[in-house]
């Protein structure tokens, strides 16, 4: 062997790495040295990754794996393959609702079916999980979440799919992520997909002398690449996801502690959603999320969505709902957190799309009525345990920022068909209880919007004008629908699964139309709201510039300004309830097309 270096297995990152003999047993080597190894070390990390085979996630692996749940790369390609039936899990997550939690576990993993399987967690990097957490596991906290969950295995299953991250110094990864969702033999449920690292800070503690909680900081390098070919899939971040949990109660019994968690990529991210994928809630950059504490999320780089679905309303196929360029951020429980990203692109060449947002979403809030639900619960499966469980929450609101910090370009091709389209950010502040405080912002520079189309989308003649008609009386139908579909969801009333998807279908086959493009907004849209004459909410969205360009489709509703709406309580005072959505510059072009209600303001609603 070598004299001067050696090659050791890093069980950690699953590859080969070099290490330094002079470092480790000839005491502390030049600086030239050190140089040197620390390039080999990088090159070879990144080359480890690079050559690693793709892992196949099949019914097989999962089974061979024991697990379909918080999948992780390492780095590898992976390629999700399985297969279930988006019918089979309302059916059953509809008969399980009055069931036992794994009940409904059970009807979320879908393996009652014969060679199906869904996938809840995918991570494209590593997850992490604090010290001080993973120590309280072999204790009381570990078999109280086993009771609580009705799972003897969901310990065991932490641990084997979780990294230990004990560290308050930076931690540092070279290589990029790529995952890929379905192929043309496949057709997965995947509710859950962190584009590079899941990072979980809660720094637990219950009783005398625990663990000093750490603050949490990681930083990968490389790019972030997410495919889809078919299937669903569901809450998707294209970076990191930053979770911090910090109650601010005593330890004694039992409390989350920690102080702050970050993830950081340097590198651009690509959501590419191609052939007949469905998708929901995709966000570009990361996401940061703080129950107490503070979170970060950073993407020193442009968040790229690309669009070029093939719909088929017979199959449901090609429908994308929520797809947003910037990142998440969530706070509550007196915490704080920050979503930024450099600059976002989203370009949607065909497909059918509802809710598309070029920022961020911010949302500050309390979660009293979560908390209490949470504290039923745990007194139903161990009497006495809500005081406990009722330690870990504070009841206090949050205060949640994104942030974009160059150029938002979005561009709706002539083959789209979409509703709801926004240049800026979106800014949710609540306040449900009293003396609450909850604050939401998010900010854009430039936003350029591009609508392209023909001319005269549904023809120039008078079968056109009847086409027109037919269009909005399925748009209706659709409002109707969806208004029907909730109430059956969320209350006693019964829900016909049959019913629901052919109405879906029927929407679906009616509504896509190729550059037709309804409600499009070039800045922001805020929503504050304060339940108690005590509360306050205050919620801003800002956009330096917004260009405009409507350059041909039937384009409806065009705005390009904010939307701003502010809710409050029976006595709130004047300054309870703030609601802003502010542009500073706004620039229409209209080139082609058919352009009905097109403004350069916004709207502002107050109660």
């Amino acid at each position: 062997m070598n004299k001067a270096f050696k090659v050791l297995w890093n069980q950690v990152r699953g590859s080969y790495v070099v290490a330094s003999e002079n470092q480790v047993t000839h005491g502390k080597p030049g600086k030239a040295t050190k140089t040197i190894v620390a390039a080999a070390v990088a090159g070879l990390i990144a080359s480890a990754s690079a050559m690693a085979d793709p892992v196949d996630v099949t019914l097989g692996w999962v089974k061979d794996n024991g697990t379909s749940k918080f999948i992780y790369g390492d780095g590898q390609e992976l390629n999700i393959v399985t297969t279930a039936h988006v019918g089979n899990l309302i059916a059953d997550l509809q008969a399980a609702q009055n069931g036992s939690l794994k009940d409904i576990f059970v009807a979320l993993g879908q393996q009652t079916h014969e060679g199906n399987t869904t996938i809840m967690g995918v991570t494209g990097g590593k997850n992490f999980l604090d010290h001080a957490t993973n120590n309280e596991l072999d204790g009381t906290f570990g078999e109280t979440i086993e009771t609580l969950l009705d799972n003897d295995q969901i310990i065991e299953k932490i641990r084997q799919q979780f990294a230990v991250a004990d560290s308050e110094t930076e931690n540092n990864f070279v290589g990029g992520t790529t995952i890929n969702v379905g192929d043309e033999n496949s057709s997965p449920i995947v509710m859950g997909i962190v584009g590079t690292d899941l990072v979980m800070n809660a720094g637990f503690g219950m009783g005398f002398g625990t663990e000093k909680p750490s603050e949490l900081h990681f930083v990968r390098t490389g790019d972030s690449k997410i495919t889809f070919n078919s299937g669903n899939s569901v809450g998707i971040v294209g970076a990191g996801l930053s979770i911090n949990a910090n109650s601010g109660n005593n330890a004694i019994l039992g409390a989350t502690r920690a102080p702050s968690t970050s993830s950081t990529l340097n590198g651009d991210t690509y959501l590419n959603i191609k052939n007949g994928a469905n998708v929901v809630g995709a966000f570009g950059a990361g996401a940061a999320i703080a129950l107490g504490g503070k979170s970060t999320s950073t993407l020193n780089g442009t968040s790229h969505i690309l669009v070029d679905s093939k719909v088929d309303s017979d199959n449901l196929e090609g429908i994308s709902i929520g797809l947003i360029g910037g990142g998440l951020s969530i706070a509550a429980e007196n915490g704080s957190t920050e979503s930024t990203v450099t600059g976002t692109q989203i370009d949607v060449n065909e497909g059918i799309l509802a809710g598309v947002i070029g920022g961020g979403v911010a949302l500050g809030t309390d979660i009293s009525s979560i908390s209490a639900e949470i504290k039923d619960f745990a007194n139903s499966q161990i009497p006495g345990a809500s005081f406990i469980v009722g330690n870990l929450f504070n009841n206090k609101g949050g205060t949640a920022v994104t942030n974009v910090e160059t150029d938002t370009i979005l561009t709706l091709g002539a083959q789209a068909s979409s509703a709801m389209v926004m240049g800026g950010g979106v800014a949710i502040a609540n306040s449900s209880g009293k003396d609450l405080v909850s604050s939401a912002s998010a900010s854009s520079k430039n936003v350029v919007l591009n609508l392209e189309g023909v001319d005269f989308v549904f023809g120039a003649d008078e079968e056109g004008s009847q086409s027109k008609g037919e269009y909005y009386s399925a748009a209706l139908k659709f409002k109707n629908f969806v208004e029907n579909a909730v109430k059956d969801l969320t209350t006693s009333d019964p829900f016909s699964l049959s019913q629901f998807i052919t109405g879906l279908k029927d929407s679906v086959k009616s509504l896509n139309v190729g550059g037709v493009h309804v409600a499009n907004l070039g800045g922001g849209l805020t929503i504050a709201r304060a339940a108690d004459d005590s509360a306050t909410a205050n919620a801003t969205a800002t956009v330096e510039s917004v260009e405009m360009n409507l350059n041909g489709g039937y384009n409806v509703a065009n705005l390009a300004g904010g939307i701003a709406v502010g809710i409050g309580s029976s006595n709130s005072p004047a300054d309870a309830v703030t609601s802003t959505s502010n542009v500073n510059t706004v620039n229409i072009n209209i080139s082609g097309g058919e352009n009905i209600l097109t403004g350069a303001g916004g709207i502002s609603y107050a109660t």
